[in-house]
């Protein structure tokens, strides 16, 4: 199975398929998403992205 997280040069570098993207979309609350799923990141960023995300679906619980 593959990873779709890998360097674009990588020969193994894929895009995720429409759904699988779509799904990635509204889990994340569209914080990654297939524009931006694949770049490179630094851990900082990572960790900024993670806290969107339970920003965001802590407003969707309320």
């Amino acid at each position: 199975m593959g990873r779709y997280c890998r360097d674009r040069e990588d020969p193994e570098h894929r895009q995720p398929r429409r759904t699988v993207a779509e799904k990635l979309a509204v889990l994340t609350h569209g914080v990654i998403h297939v524009g931006n799923y694949a770049d490179d990141i630094t851990e900082d960023e990572a960790a900024e992205m993670m806290a969107e995300i339970e920003r965001r679906s802590c407003e969707a619980a309320s």
